[in-house]
This record gives C-alpha cells, sequence and structure tokens, in this order.
C-alpha cells in the first residue's frame, strides 16, 4: 500500500458525519454539498464565480472537479481533470511522495496545485498540464504573492517561485 497520511479515514467513519464530504454554512445551517469524492481537499471558487473546484487527495493520484455552483444541493460535477483526462502521470511513486492539497486559480483560469512530490500548473480548458516543479517531498500549498511570487509551502520548507 502506499505509504500515506492517516488523513482521519478511520477516525471519520468512526466518529465522523458518516461520509467524507465538501460542506458549506449558509443561514447558519451546515450543509452536505457533496459526498461524491474520497478525500476532499483544497477548495477554490472559479474566477468567474461559476464553478467551485475541489481537489481530492485519494490515494491512487489527485484530481480536480469543478461543481457547478447553485443554491439546489447536491452541487452537480461538471468535470474531473485526473492523470488520465490531463495525459500527464500524477500519481504518487518514486520521488513523488504524498498526496495533493492546497491549490489557487490564479486570474488566467488556471490551477496552481500540490501533487505528490511537487505542483502542477494545469489549464482546465486545454486539459493540459503546463508546467510541473518537483522538490521530492510533501508538498501542501500554494500562495500568490506579489510581482509573480508563488510560495510553496512542504515539510519543513517554503519555496519561492517567480511566475513570468
Amino acid at each position: 500500500e502506499h505509504p500515506d497520511q492517516p488523513y482521519l479515514d478511520e477516525r471519520c467513519e468512526r466518529e465522523g458525519a458518516g461520509c467524507k464530504g465538501v460542506y458549506r454554512v449558509r443561514k447558519g445551517k451546515v450543509e452536505l454539498v457533496t459526498k461524491e469524492l474520497d478525500r476532499p481537499n483544497g477548495l477554490a471558487i472559479s474566477n468567474d464565480g461559476r464553478f467551485l473546484w475541489v481537489c481530492n487527495s485519494a490515494k491512487e493520484g489527485p484530481s480536480w472537479s469543478a461543481f457547478f455552483l447553485s443554491d439546489a444541493l447536491p452541487l452537480v460535477r461538471s468535470f474531473v481533470l485526473d492523470s488520465r483526462s490531463l495525459g500527464q502521470d500524477l500519481t504518487p511513486g518514486p520521488g513523488r511522495p504524498g498526496a495533493s492539497d492546497g491549490f489557487r486559480v490564479d486570474v488566467e483560469g488556471r490551477i496552481w496545485s500540490t501533487i505528490p512530490g511537487g505542483i502542477a500548473v494545469i489549464h482546465p480548458a486545454r486539459n493540459t498540464v503546463l508546467a510541473e516543479v518537483r522538490f521530492k517531498t510533501n508538498t501542501s500549498n500554494v500562495e500568490f504573492g506579489d510581482n509573480g511570487d508563488v510560495f510553496v509551502t512542504g515539510v519543513g520548507h517554503l519555496w519561492r517561485l517567480r511566475r513570468q
């Protein structure tokens, strides 16, 4: 089995809400948005405000699902980006430890996401990975800074990259 973080899988089943899901609070009430994903993790809203992006940190490999935002629940998954649809191996393996975690959507609508052992820049409209940076350690989050800076966190590390 993949050397994975416990991710509270067993505790969720034993003590949790009965399912792993994405929730929202609306008018003081907690609502289940979707329970379609095994390990929902990072969240982002598309630039046009039409979609909720959710990263699934599954052991077998990351995926990013776009859910059409509406008042009606559960939200409907519109499409999924993963290794198969992107035509690129983003799964854990030698030199690629960990899982996907945090991500951001830039002003062009591209997804900058942690992946096993690094980060990837994904163009959802083109269904392609534009770039990868491999750190060969677990990565956990991505944040945009000023003047094109991209900050990436990982086990015991903080990296700064420069966007062109």
